[in-house]
């Protein structure tokens, strides 16, 4: 069996891409021991000097994309190893190592037999060698790789004007803040009163639209999406070249000359237009609304083709022929005025011009960004990738493998379509060269869910990968379809198949037949054989599964067809009165704001529904809006109307409180508003810290309404994080700091392995499966997801990517465009950018249907509306419908089309739904085990070298902290404990043994006031103290903060230990006592410090 130096798993979804990784991982390592490369060195030589086996892990990096996953990851592969380490001889061997024997047979030229004896010995060595040299075990994230191949560079930084002494910062967003306050400051001093002016002036343009444009947030918006994109350097160097302003300049005047000369020619249009518009004539309203301002004009004439001669025959009826003779010479007038060209260069003007006024303000951002970096020793994040591509240069990767310390041979890649073109760009020469020296090299991907093109992410890496090994010789590398879904029930997967296949249909704005090699590769993507999944042996012919689309029609004129809601809760009672457990159901919607929608109808129905109450409750990322509370709104406006003093945000305030008086007590009257109001001012006065001003004014509020106290105490939180910044820090500054962070803030809802149903967006659901998937709103807008909302892009003339777009009338330079000003972009010379960007909305939709549909293992339910009138595609309802229409005889028999209560409902056709299957087991087809059996967390306790090599706080203490950082309230505990039992995680006796010691402290009253019911307290696990005197941040496992009755707040720290606590290290004594000091010195009164160790009886010992 020859092997290959590259190999691509093409991995749709459920089909076991994280086993096929693992196997692989394995292979790696006991091929290094039977049969190992002659250039390796160092480790080998170390371990012959023990006798130990020769495993050569340290030689191979797995990457992946997220921290959780790169944790998944390292547990499987150890999970494996220890259970083939455990084997006892003569017993047979199952799951991935079966295969990783089989396939290693071949290659070692041993028989299956001698290896299945010598695998579990050779497994004890390689988990005892990966455990004594972890730091080594090289699973990590593409970021942290490029850290550390950085940080072994200092010198070649120095030369991009860097200190050899540097940290990498992740906070990106705080850089770009601090660039905006002192952009302000710099105008407040007037020192670019250019600056100034353009603020003021785009401020102005907003003032009467719907909502009031804040310039300088779409500043830091456009600079953190160039900081994170691929050519910040490039673009940065431009900003700031004195040549690149002079062009900004040149360009600004030409193209305000083009502006202005087309404007001149369509002004008397206008005038005209508002004569007309005097008599008011039948059935000319559109007419006149078509010429009635210059933007409308230009783009009738663009868009519509609007000419002399369509204007020359504008008639008027019969009830206006008295109008005739003033009217028709003004129409008249329209037509000779009307401008024969132009239109064209008037709409590139335009999108060229309208934000190049951003351009100067984007260049000072960059210099202060770049001031912030040198001062702080700091090195942004998204750089590390771009001044990596820059020193590697393709040709230097010899000296990267030296820098980073150890030499890399193999490169396994997981989720590689969430790659972005500067990742791709520096890892491509590392995997040349390893596959240059007859390594093999392991990528993972599936480009149909590629879903994060937000962030930069580029699947046409993964596509063009695949296809390139497609179309060569295959010598060296190959491309592996894994041709099964583990994950889903055989009708999901039937259906799934019958609806993906072929259905990439784009068509260009203006040409049906559009077609480029982006149209190619996508098509590709979702080409039959790509899509298609087989069904497990074990499920074919079952029947098991079930689907239902349907068809919600408007019900404003028809009040007895169900709206959403009303269809969504009798599909929830259904589930239920199956069986179902509320953990089962997820469900996705596209926005957040729609997951907000969901969680209120949830909550509604708890408070309706008492039988039912448990079964609605529900976990969310994203449901839950800090601003949806009332008190929440009352404290954005009392910051409000203390940073900005004015009459209406004093009148604002007053009603809020009125509103809130009123709504706590009905029969208050006007003089307690005015108490409540005389009070906080007077508080405002105290001289406090922003977070304890906010902790007293919620005390002045009285006793919260109880459905209020986890949105105030998020936002307590939310406050707590700002202020361990500084302390000093203004309430001028929360109000800005708020402004942009308010909106995004969500309640902290626990842990999502609690049996509650999941509210997530599908962006969210990525990676995860459920028994049951519901999704509500299945009609979202395919070309504008963000509509309403400006989506400025900065671009250079020439581009690489567009090198037809420089002409007379798009010159070279930077430009700020407009990207949801479609319509207008397709139909000008910059329409190469604006189609391109058409077709990736396009397909990044048809990956979002694709990865809510295939989170779904049993049922899959589809809410979505008629399709448009037009008959246009432009939402994604159309494309479920056209393909429905299509599956009606695709999948003749196993769906059927009913119509029930005025709705249209494809569904799957048998008898009843099926009732809730118990959980499987453990055993499957084809050698492998299932995928739920893989997620388990190592139990390095079952390992019976644990006690010599083995960190209790890389394993057990990981997990038991992340255990109770998900432990809300005391009732939280058991069911969580229960679920890493379950999971094999734990064994019976801990299990036992901490849940005896959790009981237990839980019956004194003062340990139990640490875990209390919801809304009491101010709980914080884990979360970060921030220590000015020393610049460090510490992170305590769990802080309890408490207001007694005489306004004095009480805070607990409790540090979680292993181990014996008998006797108890000093060093652990002084972390909790500085833990209680830096507490001590954001505020809070009285503070006592714990350590608790969690396997003793008695492990709770009061420290301070």
């Amino acid at each position: 069996m020859i092997r290959k130096t590259l190999t691509v798993y093409s991995a749709s979804a459920g089909s076991g891409k994280t086993y096929s990784l693992v196997k692989e991982f394995l292979l790696l390592l006991f091929l290094n021991h039977y049969a190992p490369h002659s250039e390796l060195s160092g480790s080998r030589e170390v371990t012959e000097a023990t006798g130990d086996p020769y495993f050569g892990f340290q030689g191979v990096l797995g990457v992946t994309f997220t921290k959780k996953a790169t944790l998944e990851l390292k547990q499987r592969i150890l999970r494996e190893l220890i259970r083939l380490s455990e084997v006892k001889p003569g017993t047979a061997i199952t799951g991935i190592s079966k295969d990783v024997i089989k396939e290693l047979s071949g290659l070692v030229g041993k028989t299956v037999k001698e290896l299945s004896d010598d695998l579990p010995r050779l497994s004890k060595h390689a988990v005892k060698q990966i455990l004594e040299d972890y730091s080594h075990f090289n699973v990590r994230t593409i970021d942290s790789f490029f850290q550390e191949v950085l940080r072994g560079l200092r010198r070649e930084i120095t030369g991009q004007s860097f200190s050899g002494s540097y940290q990498i910062e992740l906070n990106v967003e705080e850089a770009i803040n601090l660039a905006i306050d002192n952009l302000k400051l710099e105008m407040d001093a007037n020192t670019y009163s250019n600056i100034s002016s353009v603020v003021r002036r785009l401020q102005t343009d907003s003032i009467g639209a719907d909502e009031r444009v804040d310039p300088f947030k779409e500043i830091a918006d456009i600079a953190k999406h160039l900081i994170n994109g691929n050519e910040w350097e490039e673009i940065k160097s431009d900003l700031l070249s004195e040549k690149a302003q002079q062009c900004v300049s040149q360009n600004q005047q030409y193209l305000k000359g083009v502006v202005d000369e087309y404007e001149s020619k369509l002004r008397p249009i206008t005038t005209i237009a508002r004569k007309i518009s005097e008599y008011n004539p039948y059935r000319w309203g559109s007419k006149i609304k078509t010429i009635s301002t210059i933007d409308n004009i230009a783009d009738a004439i663009l868009l519509e083709g609007l000419t002399k001669e369509e204007i020359s025959k504008w008639k008027l009826t019969d009830n206006d022929k008295e109008y005739e003779g003033v009217i028709y010479p003004l129409r008249d007038q329209v037509a000779n005025l009307l401008p024969a060209s132009g239109a064209k260069e008037y709409v590139n003007a335009r999108l060229l011009l309208d934000y190049l006024d951003y351009i100067p303000i984007l260049a000072e951002i960059a210099k202060s960004i770049e001031e912030y970096e040198h001062q702080n020793h700091l090195l942004l994040i998204p750089r590390v990738n771009q001044l990596l591509d820059q020193i590697i240069d393709g040709d230097d990767t010899p000296f990267v493998y030296d820098r980073v310390g150890v030499r890399l041979h193999h490169y396994v890649i997981d989720e590689f379509q969430d790659t972005a073109k500067l990742q791709w760009s520096n890892f491509h020469p590392l995997i040349k060269e390893a596959r240059s020296s007859g390594h093999e090299n392991f990528v993972v991907g599936d480009a149909k869910q590629s879903i994060y093109a937000f962030r930069g992410t580029d699947s046409s890496n993964f596509i063009k990968l695949v296809d390139g090994i497609k179309k060569g010789s295959g010598k060296t590398d190959r491309v592996i379809n894994l041709p099964t879904n583990w994950r889903s029930d055989e009708r999901i997967i039937t259906f799934n198949n019958e609806f993906f296949a072929d259905i990439y249909n784009y068509k260009g704005y203006y040409t049906e037949d559009y077609d480029t090699e982006l149209t190619r590769l996508h098509k590709m993507v979702y080409e039959r054989d790509n899509v298609k999944q087989e069904v497990p042996d074990q499920k074919r012919g079952t029947g098991s599964g079930y689907i239902e689309i349907s068809v919600l029609p408007d019900n404003k004129n028809n009040e007895s067809i169900p709206d959403v809601k009303t269809y969504l809760h009798d599909h929830l009672v259904d589930l239920f009165d199956r069986g179902y457990k509320p953990g089962d159901i997820a469900i996705l919607s596209r926005k957040n704001n729609q997951c907000e929608k969901v969680a209120t109808w949830l909550t509604e129905w708890t408070a309706k529904e008492e039988d039912r109450a448990g079964q609605y409750a529900f976990v969310s990322k994203s449901a839950l809006s800090l601003t949806s509370s009332i008190v929440v709104r009352l404290l954005r406006t009392l910051i409000r109307a203390l940073s900005v003093a004015s009459p209406q945000s004093e009148k604002l305030l007053r009603l809020m409180i009125q509103s809130y008086v009123q709504s706590s007590n009905p029969e208050s009257d006007t003089n307690s508003a005015e108490q409540l109001y005389d009070r906080l001012m007077k508080l405002s006065t105290a001289g406090l810290s922003v977070y304890e001003f906010l902790l007293r004014a919620i005390d002045l509020l009285g006793e919260l309404p109880v459905e209020e106290k986890l949105y105030v105490n998020s936002f307590i939180d939310l406050a707590y994080t700002y202020s361990r910044r500084s302390p000093d820090l203004s309430i001028r500054q929360f109000d800005d700091w708020l402004e942009q962070y308010i909106d995004k803030a969500k309640v902290d809802m626990g842990s999502g392995e609690l049996d509650r149903i999941n509210v997530l967006t599908i962006h969210q659901s990525k990676g995860l499966e459920f028994p049951v998937v519901i999704l509500p709103f299945a009609d979202w807008d395919i070309y504008s997801p963000n509509k309403g909302k400006r989506d400025l892009r900065l671009i250079r003339i020439p581009d690489k990517d567009y090198p037809d777009l420089s002409s007379d009338d798009v010159k070279p330079g930077i430009y700020l465009i407009n990207m949801e000003d479609g319509k207008r972009g397709l139909a000008s010379s910059l329409s190469p950018i604006y189609e391109a960007e058409r077709e990736a909305l396009y397909m990044e939709q048809l990956n979002l249907l694709y990865v809510a549909f295939t989170r779904a293992k049993s049922e899959l339910y589809v809410f979505t509306k008629p399709k448009s009138k037009t008959g246009t595609t432009t939402r994604i309802n159309n494309i479920i419908l056209d393909r429905m229409e299509k599956l009606e005889e695709g999948l003749k028999g196993d769906l059927i089309k009913k119509e029930e209560q005025g709705i249209s409902v494809w569904r799957s056709n048998v008898e009843e739904k099926p009732k809730r299957q118990e959980k499987r087991s453990n055993s499957t087809s084809c050698g492998q085990v299932t995928l739920d059996s893989l997620v388990s967390i190592v139990d390095l306790k079952d390992l019976q070298v644990r006690d010599k090599y083995a960190d209790e706080k890389t394993d057990f203490g990981i997990l038991m902290h992340s255990l109770l950082s998900s432990v809300y309230t005391a009732d939280d505990f058991a069911p969580l404990l229960q679920n890493l039992l379950n999971t094999g995680r734990i064994s019976e006796e801990e299990h036992d043994n901490l849940l005896a010691n959790f009981t237990t402290a839980m019956m004194d009253s003062t340990y139990a006031r640490w875990f209390p019911p919801y809304g009491e307290v101010i709980i914080r696990t884990e979360s970060t103290l921030y220590d000015q005197g020393y610049g460090r941040e510490h992170r305590p496992d769990r802080v309890v903060l408490r207001r007694d009755g005489d306004g004095q707040l009480h805070g607990v720290v409790i540090d979680y230990k292993l181990g014996d606590p008998s006797p108890i290290p000093e060093a652990y004594r002084r972390q909790v006592q500085h833990y209680v000091d830096q507490l001590h010195s954001s505020g809070v009164d009285e503070v006592t410090g714990y350590l608790w160790y969690l396997r003793s009886p008695d492990g709770i010992i009061k420290v301070c």
